[in-house]
């Protein structure tokens, strides 16, 4: 489930601690409540005012489990529509207006707490994080079920703290909580609205709670920057244009190197598109999906995605790596990175993963995909590509790395940086599934290759409100195959000289004419169109 934090955070954070963790029980003796009884209940589940979508599905849960439970519908009300009184029996879900839900609040102390009570009438649930209410109704259905009894204790307890890796972080006391996103893979967000004064302030905080600075970058007016502490991995992102700073705590983060590294160069490097086997002139399937192979001055190579789960995909990849590798029995590739987990960009890897392990060393797979309740809401997107992926890079023995705005990659001569991804569109909804897509530009043989994916339609204004004029690059990859995404005022702001379609000359023709292609489609030098060609450029591209 998606994680938001209460809206009452910062005001209440820092008062009262625990009565107890990790589920510990306790509290001083009440009356007794008894939940339902010959099958009908006095209880009203109470929710507050303007409540989250999160806090919602835990009032759904709640409902439905209550039901499953007791065999009684429960009613459910919002709280301002309901006069508080002491005497009514309520169960209260998350911050609401009553004093027992803000006494609850004042109980804990840390992001990652949760409560569940018996406070006079009520039954409160509550928690510093939508997660941890959710997690404090079902450890209420796991004690009713457990006790086979259907009343509570009036002594009855439960102070917890979930598992979320924001517990681990200080307390950020610039700015109002706007929400908080589960961004998948174990890597959980905050969002402020705050400045960069308040980002700055924040990495002060940091340091003193013992963490280590470990990156930073500056793209414009926005600025990133990463730090350390045990298996802790803190990324915080200052973006004026948005109004707020975004910080991102996940644990066993895998990271990237602190600089660039130094090599020797075997050849000059090179992009090579590749086209792929769903193109056909004479039929309607326009041809979709993106291959893009880069080979670094050492020789070795960066994957883009490589296109559907099938043979010719796979060998494509690895006869045209055979071919421009220095050895061609010690094929390296640095990075395979898998834009957004639509079957045309990430089937390849599973495919190469069953033909080629062992004979191809693949180091890193870089990825970023959203948690499993996006991607099974996501348009032609389901959670179990994540696995599907990760066994992919565990049969190559690639590390997984989940990549965020801000953080540059170095692998070789190539320079990878991260511009947008989950953590920027969030807390939007991805739906429209593209809108996962992974965006970077990666410099390499002295011109910056915009690398779009199929960049969708939420991520092109945030890209120019935020880069504007940084986003100027070389050379550009079309978005989206030239369908729907990138906006003419994103590659404005690119600006390139040449451009990799990767597409079908159906797709083509269907789609250059229009409004959002026109402009740069008459504005660059050279357009090469993926078609069923294997197209190799040397760079710096001249032509």
């Amino acid at each position: 489930m998606k994680k938001r934090l209460s809206a009452l955070l910062l005001a209440l954070i820092m008062l009262l601690s625990l009565v107890g963790c990790g589920g510990d029980s306790g509290g001083s003796k009440g009356s007794p409540v008894t939940v339902a009884d010959a099958g009908s209940t006095e209880f009203t589940i109470i929710y507050p005012a303007g409540a989250s979508l999160e806090v919602m599905n835990t009032v759904n849960y709640l409902q439905q489990a209550l039901k499953d439970l007791t065999g009684v519908d429960f009613e459910t009300a919002e709280d301002m529509a309901i006069t508080p009184k002491a005497e009514s029996k309520e169960i209260l879900v998350a911050v609401t207006d009553r004093d027992e839900s803000a006494a609850a609040m004042n109980s804990m102390s840390s992001s990652g707490d949760y409560t569940v009570k018996v406070s006079g009438s009520k039954i409160v649930l509550a928690g510093m994080l939508d997660m941890g209410v959710q997690e404090a109704a079902e450890r209420l259905i796991d004690d009713l079920t457990a006790s086979g009894s259907l009343t509570l204790e009036g002594g009855y307890t439960v102070n917890g703290t979930s598992d979320s890796p924001v517990q681990y972080l200080p307390v950020f006391g610039y700015g109002t909580l706007e929400s908080s996103y589960d961004c998948g893979d174990g890597a959980d967000m905050l969002i402020y609205s705050a400045d960069e004064a308040g980002f700055t302030a924040y990495q002060a905080d940091l340091e003193k709670a013992g963490f280590t600075k470990y990156t930073d970058n500056t793209i414009g007016t926005n600025k990133f920057a990463t730090y350390t502490k045990d298996n802790v991995m803190v990324h915080a992102m200052s973006l004026p244009a948005m109004e707020n700073v975004r910080i991102i705590a996940q644990t066993d983060a895998l990271l990237p190197a602190a600089e660039a590294p130094q090599t020797a160069a075997k050849v000059q490097p090179s992009i090579t598109m590749l086209g792929l086997e769903g193109y056909d002139t004479s039929g309607s399937a326009n041809q979709i999906g993106m291959s893009l192979l880069y080979q670094l001055s050492d020789g070795s190579f960066v994957i883009v995605d490589g296109g559907h789960n099938v043979d010719l995909a796979a060998e494509q990849l690895y006869n045209k790596m055979k071919e421009l590798a220095p050895d061609p029995n010690n094929i390296h590739v640095q990075a395979w990175m898998i834009t957004h987990a639509h079957v045309d960009h990430m089937g390849a890897v599973r495919k190469f993963s069953e033909k080629y392990a062992g004979q191809v060393q693949v180091d890193y797979l870089l990825w970023n995909l959203p948690n499993d309740v996006e991607m099974n809401g996501g348009s032609e997107s389901e959670a179990a590509n994540r696995t599907r992926i990760r066994t992919a890079a565990e049969k190559l023995g690639a590390e997984t790395a989940k990549v965020f705005s801000g953080q540059v990659w170095y692998f070789a001569d190539a320079e990878i940086e991260i511009l947008c991804g989950v953590e920027l569109v969030a807390p939007q909804s991805f739906e429209y599934f593209n809108n996962s897509s992974i965006v970077c530009s990666v410099t390499l043989g002295g011109q910056k290759m915009m690398q779009l994916a199929d960049c969708g339609p939420l991520e092109s204004p945030i890209l120019t409100s935020l880069y504007g004029t940084e986003l100027k690059s070389d050379i550009v990859q079309t978005g989206h195959h030239g369908y729907m995404g990138a906006t003419s005022e994103l590659y404005r702001a690119i600006n390139p000289d040449y451009m990799f379609w990767p597409g079908g000359s159906r797709a083509y023709e269907n789609y250059k004419d229009m409004d959002y292609n026109t402009w740069v489609v008459n504005h660059v030098k050279q357009n090469w169109v993926a078609m069923d060609q294997i197209i190799t450029k040397i760079l710096p591209i001249t032509d």
